[in-house]
């Protein structure tokens, strides 16, 4: 996996789509997971400091002893780390938006507080019926998410009517089936952590990295909004 940051403490790297974080009894299919991936690569333990969803990549953060997942994991949920993500959704979202919306956790019980921002950074049309129309609306969005609960993008976009091109759950399968026809059949889900910024929990030091998208997830926005737009996206500087 392709390193972003390291140091003594902390690591992070990008993670390949369809590659789980660390092992999971309830999916046991073929393939190494991130952590056996990085602790072969580094050759120590390491542990997750939060979670990517299997089917999306991008910049995924690793601790090398207790102490350091301690010191960051109090860190994570402050403003003193900032997560961003590109996602392609369905529809046309507006220009800007907050979506503050209590999510209910993997594990079951209460309600927990969710809170994301986004902003639209391409809108674009898509040659699929739906109901009256021939074309189907599309849109390329920067989120900033301040809590990270179980699936909190996709559950957040969707529930707004705008789910997340490629997700099998929370999707909308003529949007998928394009996905997988512009992928050569392949499944994809367009969502991408594409910066992680945090002050260091020992240093005080702050860090930012970049994860470039991998070339299908670029293919597939060249596809959807043209090359040319898409090179100019990926030459912008993180704030």
């Amino acid at each position: 996996m392709n390193l972003l940051f390291r140091d003594s403490d902390l690591v992070v790297a990008e993670k390949p789509a369809g590659m789980l974080v660390h092992p999971s009894d309830w999916d046991r299919r073929s393939g190494p997971t991130a952590m056996e991936v990085l602790r072969d690569e580094l050759g120590c333990r390491v542990h997750p400091v939060h979670r990517l969803d299997r089917a999306a990549s991008g910049c995924l953060m690793m601790a090398l002893s207790p102490e350091a997942t301690n010191g960051m994991s109090e860190l994570w949920p402050t403003s003193e780390v900032r997560k961003r993500y590109w996602v392609v959704v369905r529809g046309w979202v507006e220009d800007s938006g907050r979506i503050d919306r209590a999510l209910v956790q993997d594990n079951g019980g209460d309600a927990k507080p969710a809170l994301t921002e986004f902003r639209c950074l391409e809108r674009g049309e898509v040659p699929i019926s739906e109901g009256p129309f021939t074309k189907a609306r599309v849109s390329w969005v920067e989120a900033e998410i301040f809590t990270g609960r179980f699936h909190q993008l996709r559950r957040h976009f969707a529930g707004m009517g705008h789910p997340v091109l490629g997700d099998s759950m929370h999707g909308d399968g003529r949007h998928n089936r394009l996905v997988r026809s512009l992928n050569a059949g392949e499944k994809r889900l367009l969502l991408h952590a594409r910066s992680l910024s945090f002050r260091h929990f020992r240093s005080g030091e702050h860090h930012a990295v970049i994860a470039c998208p991998d070339p299908t997830f670029i293919q597939l926005l060249e596809s959807l909004f043209g090359a040319e737009v898409v090179a100019s996206r990926l030459k912008e500087p993180v704030a």
